[in-house]
């Protein structure tokens, strides 16, 4: 039976070439692990891959690619078993073969939301695609007079309740990210049922996710709405207790938090950038360094910036690049640039 399975198999991928399949369903679909049966594997997010699972599908390739960001999280199952910790396919890829950046941002429709990270863990040479109808504040804070206790900021809770109550209904797709479970379900008590009905609704149909911070990997939205929760207490002492974001790893979860939206990110907060100690905890400092961004509203003016950077001269939603073979030295990289501008509202004019 095996044998016939693996004719059957064998005939199925020569008429359809393409195969799409978690990790972990490679064995089960191809039982005999015949070497180079595949011509190219290509693993996606392999940061989220751990080493020994990715081995079989290895085997069944003549050549793989190996896709992802060394700048978020390694698996959420990650594990020390003695002095042997589990490691992911793209840091071990990353280690022993040489990498090619891909520099092109797509996700955020604003370059502001991207900055930050761009800034922190890129050095700034991720290349952002602006849309000509870009919110104009695309992070907004919003500052509620909260009190932390037993894990639980009440009326940033409410507050959050009450934007859902108002943005469910709209055609957008939306995130809702808290740093905690608890503060995650505290926002969903405050829900109408009508609009906790339309949550699981729409969780379901994959136009919304509700997570705590520590379970989000490889999601988007084009509205992100994040609840910090934390804050002082009722003494009025703030403890910079802030879970998986103190952790090891901490500023690469902020890193996948704040890289989530296509089109605004609202952030809630009780506490601001000056209420931060001095911390040499990455993760803290880096939280602190995002909230005095947001309170500065360093996130407005980038898209501007842009069109200087390739040297365009913008009018309205009309866009004249003067000289473009000098501009993009490469076909392609002016064949993206025009291509990404026009589906995102632009009209381009091109003067050689």
């Amino acid at each position: 039976y095996l044998q016939d399975a693996q004719e059957a198999l064998k005939e199925a991928k020569d008429a359809v070439p393409v195969w799409i399949m978690p990790i972990t369903k490679v064995a089960q679909m191809f039982p005999d692990p015949k070497a180079g049966m595949f011509d190219v594997v290509i693993f996606d997010e392999a940061s989220q891959i751990p080493l020994e699972n990715a081995l079989g599908a290895i085997y069944r390739s003549r050549r793989i690619v190996v896709a992802g960001d060394t700048q978020q999280m390694s698996p959420s199952s990650f594990i020390t078993e003695g002095t042997h910790e589990r490691l992911d396919l793209l840091h071990q890829a990353t280690f022993h073969w040489k990498s090619v950046q891909l520099l092109h941002h797509y996700r955020s429709e604003h370059p502001a939301l991207i900055q930050f990270s761009n800034k922190h863990f890129y050095q700034s040479s991720l290349k952002a695609f602006p849309s000509a109808n870009a919110e104009i504040k695309p992070v907004e804070l919003h500052f509620v007079e909260g009190v932390y206790e037993q894990g639980i900021n009440v009326k940033e809770a409410q507050h959050i309740a009450q934007m859902l109550e108002n943005q469910i209904r709209l055609d957008l797709t939306i995130g809702v990210v808290a740093f905690s479970q608890t503060q995650l379900e505290m926002i969903r008590s405050f829900l109408s049922p009508k609009t906790t009905e339309l949550l699981l609704e729409r969780m379901e149909q994959v136009t919304m996710f509700f997570k705590s911070l520590e379970n989000v990997q490889g999601d988007e939205c084009d509205v992100l709405i994040i609840s910090l929760g934390y804050g002082k207490d009722a003494e009025g002492k703030f403890h910079m207790r802030f879970g998986p974001v103190n952790q090891s790893g901490g500023d690469k979860r902020l890193n996948v938090l704040f890289s989530r939206a296509r089109k605004k990110i609202h952030v809630f907060t009780s506490v601001k950038s000056s209420d931060f100690k001095l911390s040499s905890n990455e993760g803290a400092e880096l939280l602190r360094r995002y909230l005095q961004a947001t309170e500065n509203q360093e996130f407005t003016t980038v898209s501007d910036n842009f069109f200087q950077k390739y040297g365009i001269t913008r009018n309205g939603n009309e866009l004249l690049i003067k000289s473009p073979q000098q501009t993009f030295p490469k076909a392609l990289e002016m064949a993206t640039f025009v291509s990404v501008l026009s589906q995102r509202g632009w009209k381009l004019k091109m003067e050689f």
